[in-house]
């Protein structure tokens, strides 16, 4: 089926975009009326300027609501490759599919129980295709890479299968996610005919990973299938918010996007399924001309590559019917904003791409929706600020002109009249999305949908209960998120790039509230200033700008609070897939195993075993560089100062490995610094106590 000559998807089309500009043409209607009730000058110009681009956005995800609802509640979208024929039969007998999961600095113990699990579900389904694992680390800490060592070959032993689970830590971690990636697929791309793609906090079930695969088979015109991962395993109240807000918008939000962007959707870089062949081919990424944060090597690279498959002529799907996709969310809104800053620069050096010859006018769109994503945040802080502006001189100008006792009157019944229709427009666009799903979630609570009611354990209080404090935490969080990108986007444009360290991704690791305070500090005084300024010059405006400039002022309290773990009293949390089940059993096992309190560091000196295990990691050299080594020196140092990166040229070095060791084994224990004794007591209990545990 050719879908650009589909008289469905034509028709489809002519509907998005007749809703779409009648949204469009009447918020523009009447704000134009707003904003020109005395006269036009420069400043409203400039402020229908600003309004004019914010309120295409506004019809955006209004029209896309709606046509989520249709294809939620009264039709399937038989367009989507996933609705169109079955695909559960399809032999993937002569297939070689890659799973992959690229990992920078996490916790090595939760990073192969992930693996673990998958590949447990994966034998479940008995499929006929030959399936790899490869955990490509890009970690920088000596402590975790040893770790990841360890934690590779007891997966390893435990699952009694060394031939398609694999581990590879590359020496340098050059070009970030994107740069681990494309190393893979250079060295390892043309023994497979699909890539798989995991974050490291990613979860997907054999099934849905074969569904992948198959649909790859079926469909050879497909060049990336994108999943639509759920959030799973939220304990802090910032995620379990994010959590409800997704599983309430989700559904329809993705359906509308599907339904309108079909074989030429976007790529989101994980839970996804590529064609190796098509991508090594044609979506290399090149170097950005420089120009400060926003030139030279690409941060985001998923956006980019889709356009680039498309303009080869290759379908990008997103396959949202497909069920057994996870993922997690950062455990807080300074981890989340921390994440905000990479994608920020990385979509606005997408905008290099939007007038390259050959790419899809689609694919274009979907650049300009991951552009403008971040650039709204800037948009509105100036829309808010001229606004305000443009009050203070309407105020002045009537009560000049009026006096003291007319102008009110006048005010109340001419200004506020066209004040009001428009207030109730905006609302409108702004809940018309959140309604919308409000409607559906109800309805599938009402009617027993598994789609949504029983896969949380929601009843109608909790529920509501739950839409109550997300809409709270909505608005409140909304502002705070609105400044920072601010930030980000001015000290992109000053050239300051982005540094991309390991992401927490542990909500037990809460804050400090000097780290909080130190990276909400100037959104603090800004609400503060904003608030003076307002009440000595506009005080009319103080009650309506309290929803922007009290979140700043409150906001090191807000993300304080947000960011603890939270348990619910009043109703039981969300249920959780069956498979997030089993790998929260594996991790806890996991970690309960044989020497996990032991620094690896200390085990890769001290255990003859564990050295020799490292040493089969390290390349074969005949000819292999002598280390002269202050010994004395190197033993004075706590375990905590060799983990740095500094020191990693010592364990590349077999020969120095021996000599660590044997220098080890001959010292006085009690020169050696503490964190060495103490690990050496747990390391000869555990060798003592549990001789033969591995």
């Amino acid at each position: 089926m050719t879908i650009n000559k589909s008289g469905i998807y034509t028709a489809r089309l002519t509907a998005f975009w007749a809703i779409f500009l009648f949204f469009s043409i009447l918020g523009y209607y009447l704000f134009y009326n707003f904003i020109a009730f005395r006269n036009i000058n420069l400043l409203k110009i400039s402020i229908i300027t600003v309004y004019s681009i914010l309120n295409q956005f506004l019809a955006y995800g209004t029209t896309l609501s709606i046509f989520g609802l249709y294809y939620t509640l009264f039709s399937k979208d038989t367009l989507n490759i996933s609705m169109r024929q079955p695909y559960r039969d399809v032999s993937l007998k002569s297939v070689k599919t890659a799973i992959v999961m690229p990992i920078y600095g996490e916790d090595p113990t939760d990073i192969f129980s992930r693996i673990e699990v998958i590949y447990k579900s994966l034998k479940k389904e008995k499929s006929d295709g030959l399936f790899h694992f490869f955990v490509l680390s890009d970690t920088r800490d000596n402590e975790n890479w040893i770790q990841e060592e360890r934690e590779y070959l007891e997966l390893c032993e435990r699952l009694k299968d060394y031939r398609t689970i694999f581990y590879r830590r590359r020496r340098s971690n050059l070009n970030g996610k994107s740069g681990n990636i494309g190393d893979f697929c250079r060295r390892w791309g043309n023994k497979y005919d699909y890539m798989t793609v995991l974050d490291a906090d990613s979860l997907m079930t054999g099934k849905s990973i074969v569904a992948l695969s198959q649909l790859m088979t079926l469909y050879p015109e497909s060049g990336i299938l994108q999943t639509n991962p759920g959030v799973v395993r939220e304990t802090s109240l910032f995620q379990k918010m994010m959590k409800f807000s997704m599983l309430l918008n989700g559904t329809i939000f993705a359906n509308g996007y599907s339904s309108l962007f079909l074989n030429s959707a976007s790529f989101w870089g994980h839970n996804a399924i590529i064609r190796l062949e098509l991508f090594l081919k044609y979506c290399a990424l090149p170097h950005l001309p420089k120009l400060g944060a926003v030139g030279g090597r690409i941060l985001s690279h998923d956006t980019i590559e889709a356009a680039l498959m498309r303009k080869a002529g290759y379908s990008i799907w997103f396959v949202n019917s497909l069920d057994g996709s996870y993922e997690e969310y950062p455990p807080n809104v300074m981890d989340s904003l921390k994440r905000d800053h990479r994608w920020c620069q990385g979509n606005l050096q997408h905008f290099w791409f939007f007038f390259i010859k050959g790419i899809r006018k689609i694919s274009r769109v979907n650049i300009l929706l991951g552009i403008f994503s971040y650039l709204n945040s800037l948009l509105w802080l100036i829309f808010l600020i001229l606004m305000s502006i443009n009050h203070y001189f309407e105020l002045k100008f009537f009560k000049l002109a009026f006096g003291s006792e007319i102008w009110k009157l006048f005010w109340e019944k001419s200004y506020e009249e066209t004040a009001f229709y428009l207030g109730i427009y905006t609302l409108t666009m702004l809940f018309f999305p959140r309604l919308v799903s409000l409607i559906y979630a109800l309805l599938a609570i009402i009617l027993k949908n598994k789609k949504f009611s029983n896969t949380t354990g929601f009843t109608f209080f909790p529920f509501m209960t739950y839409f109550l404090l997300d809409t709270i935490h909505g608005m409140i969080v909304a502002p705070i998120l609105m400044i920072k990108h601010v930030h980000f986007i001015l000290s992109i444009f000053l050239g300051k790039k982005v540094i991309w360290n390991p992401q927490n991704r542990n909500a037990e690791n809460v804050p400090y509230l000097s780290e909080i305070v130190s990276f909400l500090i100037y959104p603090t005084i800004l609400g503060v200033l904003t608030f003076s300024l307002i009440f000595i010059y506009i005080p009319s405006l103080v009650f309506w700008m309290a929803p922007i400039y009290g979140p700043w002022i409150l906001s090191i309290p807000i993300v304080s609070f947000t960011s603890k773990v939270y348990k619910s009293t009043y109703f039981k949390d969300f249920e959780e897939p069956e498979i997030v089940k089993d790998f929260n059993e594996h991790l806890e096992k996991n970690q309960n195993r044989k020497w996990k309190d032991v620094s690896s560091l200390f085990l890769l000196i001290a255990d003859p075993m564990i050295r020799e295990i490292h040493t089969k990691f390290l390349p074969n050299k005949k000819h292999e560089k002598k280390i002269d080594l202050d010994f004395q020196d190197f033993y004075s140092k706590p375990l905590s100062e060799i983990r740095k990166k500094d020191y990693s040229k010592f364990f590349y070095n077999k020969s120095l490995l021996k000599e660590l060791h044997i220098e080890f084994w001959t010292r006085d224990f009690r020169s050696l610094p503490q964190d060495y004794q103490k690990n050496l007591e747990k390391y000869l209990v555990g060798l003592y106590l549990n001789p033969n545990e591995s």
